[in-house]
């Protein structure tokens, strides 16, 4: 699971690999200016990371944090 806040738009990624080289987008969130927002997807993958791409504008103020349940 993957929770961001970010003050300018952008798009939230999960990523899973089997050998930590080829990555797999597996969920994926727009984010709107000022909102936080929450994404998960099982595990399939040996490897889990999270990925925020920037929009246009230089963010002011960015939380990202993961987890994973099992």
């Amino acid at each position: 699971a993957a929770y961001v806040y970010a003050d300018q738009a952008g798009t939230l990624y999960l990523e899973q690999s089997r050998d930590s080289s080829t990555w797999r987008v597996t969920a994926t969130q727009a984010v709107t200016a000022g909102n936080s927002y929450a994404i998960q997807t099982p595990i399939i993958g040996r490897y889990v990371r999270a990925r925020y791409v920037n929009g246009a504008t230089a963010q002011g103020a960015f939380d990202l944090n993961t987890s994973i349940i099992f």
